[in-house]
């Protein structure tokens, strides 16, 4: 009886069916979420991306982050999990599914977006960044994909912390999904079950990546260090950035100071969730630790057994 054939085993063309099925289920839940009619008190950027694929505007470039990274990071976790021995032909492969979805989706938007606009608006501007930004992004999933399937364990792990860091961003958008808020349909109890479970799912991953990397030898602390770092500025960097550097809105070198402050007011907010990633980190280590010792215990009695 053969065993089960290994996931790196994946021929090309299953390869790039996964990245096209992973990519699509990362749209979905936009996609759900862009046929709704947009609440009158919404932005402005969400009634204009009204049946777009995806919300193609520079003040969207986290939603983004999540939906196109968030893909890569998946497929390189299931590559990783298969037998060692791939040519890494279907990862590349599976890189090639996503940019066709992302590619085509991007198309899709734009021309779904720009006749709403005026050609000389910030908000077109912005659209077409925005379009530019999921190519960025479309590489660093690739990236991503590719670290976590191939890469040394101290490497992954960083990785999985960018992955992790796109599931928060993700999350939102699947579980509150745009609108939801101004129209006050939410009760405020799981609004905050809901606000726990985006917030801190990121931190939780990244400390099981942290248990997994383990810290023996020990310069594997450093890519504790990174993962943890990319889990604390990551979310508290890039939000401020997107709505302070973006074309038509608030200048980003004329408010220096409130955007210091702004800054540093995201990054007290998110000292929970390194610490939390630490937690986790260590104490699954340890869990690991006593499991492989107790094992080799057992291994060892069963040597030590006389036989007749």
């Amino acid at each position: 009886m053969t065993g089960s054939p290994s996931l790196r085993g994946l021929t090309p063309i299953q390869g790039f069916l996964l990245g096209v099925g992973t990519a699509v289920v990362s749209l979905l839940p936009w996609f759900v979420a862009g046929l709704q009619a947009p609440p009158m008190d919404g932005p402005p950027w969400l009634a204009d991306a009204r049946g777009a694929l995806l919300p193609l505007n520079l003040m969207t470039f986290v939603r983004l982050g999540g939906i196109v990274v968030l893909p890569g990071a998946a497929i390189g976790l299931v590559l990783r999990r298969g037998a060692s021995g791939s040519t890494g032909r279907a990862a590349w492969a599976a890189a090639a599914g996503l940019a066709v979805v992302f590619a085509g989706a991007t198309v899709q938007s734009l021309t779904v977006i720009l006749p709403r606009l005026r050609p000389d608006s910030p908000a077109a501007l912005n659209t077409v960044l925005g379009a530019v930004a999921v190519g960025i992004l479309l590489v660093l999933s690739v990236v991503v994909c590719r670290v976590l399937a191939f890469g040394s364990v101290p490497a992954a792990t960083v990785a999985a912390a960018v992955g992790a860091v796109a599931v928060g961003f993700w999350l939102p958008t699947l579980l509150l999904p745009p609108g939801i808020v101004t129209e006050g349909a939410v009760p405020t109890e799981l609004m905050r079950a809901l606000f726990l479970t985006m917030t801190y799912t990121p931190a939780v991953l990244t400390g099981v990546a942290l248990a997994w990397c383990g810290w023996t030898p020990l310069r594997r602390l450093a890519a504790w260090a990174l993962a943890v770092l990319i889990l604390w500025i990551g979310p508290a960097v890039l939000p401020v950035l997107t709505h302070w550097g973006t074309p038509g809105g608030p200048s980003l070198v004329a408010f220096v100071p409130v955007v210091l402050d702004d800054l540093k007011v995201f990054l007290d907010r998110g000292l929970p969730y390194p610490v939390t990633a630490l937690v986790v980190g260590v104490v699954g280590q340890l869990v690991v630790l006593l499991v492989r010792r107790r094992q080799r215990e057992r291994q060892a009695a069963v040597g030590a057994v006389p036989t007749a």
